[in-house]
């Protein structure tokens, strides 16, 4: 009797075992795939726990010829992130699974073409319409481009700057993100950029402007959080800012710098252009509407 159970534990570790090997093949797989969509583009959050496969078949995933065609990342209760697939039917499968088990999802953010057909299999499943949020372009540089001097320099955030960025931080998802969080995200995110040291501001007669950084990839890092109040703008300190820690960052070893852009703010189109940063792929962000 003893025997028996001390081998059914044995094959139970030995399963375990086997089913773990084959989750990080799928893992290494899926993660791939996101590396051709959202390596330029996204921090995205990939927690692994809660990442959808499709894998042919199969529930667990969608595998064409053991080959990843699709995946997807849920980080409760924020939107779904969706890769770039070379079938819609693995969209559509992802969405009408999805829809059976959860209909409270708030919405989509995928390369543009996923996007929407994800969104319009969504409604076919749920009733649920649908509405873009944003459109953005995903923008990527490798080398800075030679611009005019700004007066001013580049310096690292210290304690200090807390009342005033953490203002900034404020005005910044209000006007960016139409956000209204409260302050007290705004100094927990000053105090993780802090401890990270990946905040920075850019110094003239006073302060002028902020950026960020973060969000790594295996070979890139991501910039975010790049605002300058209105009454320092047209003076060249966002460029500048962001030149200079696109330039601090590669000299780390970094292979390049990517950020997102607002594809209905011209302005900050016109500005990433002239520090060197290229265009890599669009992505849409849909919200789904409440029945």
């Amino acid at each position: 009797m003893v025997e028996s159970e001390a081998r059914a534990e044995s094959d139970k570790k030995s399963l375990e075992k086997k089913i773990t090997k084959e989750k990080e093949i799928i893992h290494k797989k899926v993660a791939k795939l996101f590396k051709k969509t959202f390596e330029n583009a996204t921090e995205a959050e990939l927690n692994l726990n809660s990442m959808y496969f499709i894998c042919g078949a199969a529930e667990c995933g969608i595998e064409n010829n053991a080959r990843v065609v699709a995946a997807a990342v849920i980080t409760y209760p924020r939107k779904l992130i969706l890769s770039r697939s070379p079938q819609s039917e693995a969209i559509v499968k992802i969405a009408g699974d999805l829809a059976t088990k959860d209909k409270s999802l708030p919405g989509v953010i995928a390369p543009q073409p996923e996007a929407r057909i994800f969104a319009r299999s969504w409604y076919c499943s749920t009733r649920k319409a649908y509405q873009q949020t944003l459109a953005l372009r995903i923008h990527q540089l490798e080398a800075v481009s030679s611009l005019d001097r700004v007066s001013g320099y580049l310096r690292q955030a210290i304690a200090s700057d807390r009342n005033l960025l953490t203002t900034w931080i404020q005005d910044f998802r209000r006007e960016a993100l139409g956000e209204n969080a409260p302050l007290s995200e705004s100094d927990r995110w000053f105090d993780s950029k802090l401890k990270q040291g990946s905040l920075y501001v850019w110094q003239d007669k006073t302060t002028v402007s902020m950026v960020a950084y973060g969000g790594k990839t295996p070979n890139g890092i991501r910039i975010n959080t790049v605002y300058t109040p209105p009454e320092y703008r047209q003076n060249g300190y966002a460029t500048a800012c962001v030149a200079a820690i696109s330039q601090q960052l590669l000299d780390r070893g970094y292979k390049y710098c990517f950020l997102y852009t607002d594809l209905s703010n011209p302005t900050s189109n016109s500005i990433y252009g002239k520090i060197g940063y290229q265009p890599v792929c669009d992505i849409t962000d849909y919200s789904f509407l409440p029945l």
